[in-house]
């Protein structure tokens, strides 16, 4: 860092939150093995120790020495940690890394500051299994929002039946296999345009004209990359470029980049103050946007950060901010909006439960039911159709004269 100012990290964390079986581990692979110097490990078998520094005894003198961890080992490249969620205290330590960027060790007599210049790749799984958008994000990975806050994007992955998609995919995997079509050139279309697909249909119903308009130019470059023969290019030469871009290009913000980032973060502050259950919006998050403004220029090995590059970034933070405060119905989440029909549901049918494991039955009346469904504030318009809905749904069984048995 120059003398006198603070240093500014400038690496980029990613975290990859999304349903099982979504291929998160394999791309978190693929980046290690694309980075010019990547480690992986998981979470779930590994220590803080193991993750930042540890203190051993050198078996020849018998003194002791520190022992870099992943994140240090992994200094100047990269460090993706697969079962993100797994971790119970040990992400604590990953704290200091993710801002600082290096590991402070005071252990058995050794006092040190080790580097650990390294971008984090994370991949989480909902706790229950599947990601349950009447949650926060939080609530679905149990992670602290100090955490959260550090990763300057969060994308979720979704696991939502589409017949197009999912025929596509179906495909692929037969050929992965040994069956279906071999053709090379549909098993690329297979393995790219699916994930166009659903960036195309990942907006939420509930977005601005605005927003949707800003977001047409950025998507359409991605279908027409899809649609085109495009040859590979060879992992070495990615490498080489990567590594050149990152000792060489030093881009710099130009006066239209700045103006834009800045209207966005402006944007997102007086948003998040109505939202709920999202990431908070701090200076944080304006940094994050000029990392990735650099890192867009830094990819065409330009020294200048122009307008275009600064509204791609403000795309992809803004999907990425707005996918977790999405609820089940596709709309944003605002304080004192009343909760999703599916969330009372879930919340009555979890006091009906409680109640009849107290009084040990299962069956009341229709009179006590509007009665505890009034004693719980239930937010819906119609308590009689929402009754009629759970016992269509075969969560309340209709036994007759008024009275229905918890399924």
């Amino acid at each position: 860092a120059t003398k006198g100012k603070v240093p500014l990290r400038g690496d980029v964390h990613v975290l990859m939150v999304g349903d099982p079986g979504m291929g998160k581990s394999q791309m978190l692979q693929a980046v290690c093995k694309t980075a010019h110097h990547g480690v992986y490990v998981t979470g779930n078998i590994s220590t803080s120790t193991g993750l930042t520094a540890s203190v051993g005894k050198d078996g020849a003198t018998g003194e002791f020495c520190l022992e870099a961890g992943a994140v240090v080992m992994a200094d100047q490249g990269v460090c993706c940690v697969d079962e993100f969620d797994k971790m119970n205290t040990e992400y604590q330590s990953l704290l200091e890394v993710m801002e600082q960027q290096e590991v402070s060790v005071a252990k058995a007599g050794l006092v040190a500051s080790l580097p650990a210049r390294t971008t984090i790749v994370a991949a989480a799984n909902p706790e229950k299994g599947h990601y349950d958008c009447t949650n926060s994000l939080s609530e679905n990975i149990k992670l602290s929002p100090a955490l959260l806050s550090r990763f300057d994007l969060i994308f979720l992955l979704l696991d939502q039946p589409d017949e197009e998609v999912d025929g596509l995919l179906s495909e692929h995997v037969m050929q992965l296999h040994g069956w279906g079509n071999r053709n090379k050139e549909n098993r690329s279309a297979l393995t790219f345009r699916p994930a166009v697909s659903k960036l195309s249909q990942s907006t939420p119903r509930s977005q601005s004209r605005g927003r949707r308009t800003e977001s047409s130019r950025f998507r359409e470059g991605l279908r027409a990359l899809s649609e085109s023969k495009v040859k590979p290019v060879p992992l070495a030469v990615i490498q080489k470029c990567i590594s050149y871009a990152r000792q060489h290009v030093r881009p710099a913000l130009s006066e239209e980049a700045r103006a834009i980032l800045k209207q966005c973060y402006l944007e997102l502050r007086c948003q998040n103050a109505n939202c709920v259950g999202g990431i908070p919006i701090t200076v944080r998050q304006l940094e994050s946007m000029i990392r990735l403004a650099e890192a867009r220029a830094r990819v065409d090995m330009r020294e200048l950060v122009t307008k275009e590059d600064a509204e791609d970034v403000v795309v992809i933070m803004k999907e990425s901010l707005y996918s977790t405060v999405i609820d089940e119905y596709g709309s944003i989440k605002v304080k004192g909006r009343k909760k999703g029909k599916h969330a009372e549901a879930k919340r009555f049918l979890t006091t009906l439960a409680k109640m009849a494991r107290a009084q040990g039955r299962k069956i009341f009346s229709v009179q006590e039911i509007y009665a505890i469904a009034d004693d719980i504030h239930l937010q819906v318009e119609d308590i009689v159709t929402l009754v009629e809905e759970l016992n269509l749904a075969g969560e309340l069984l209709k036994k007759g004269n008024g009275m229905y048995a918890l399924a």
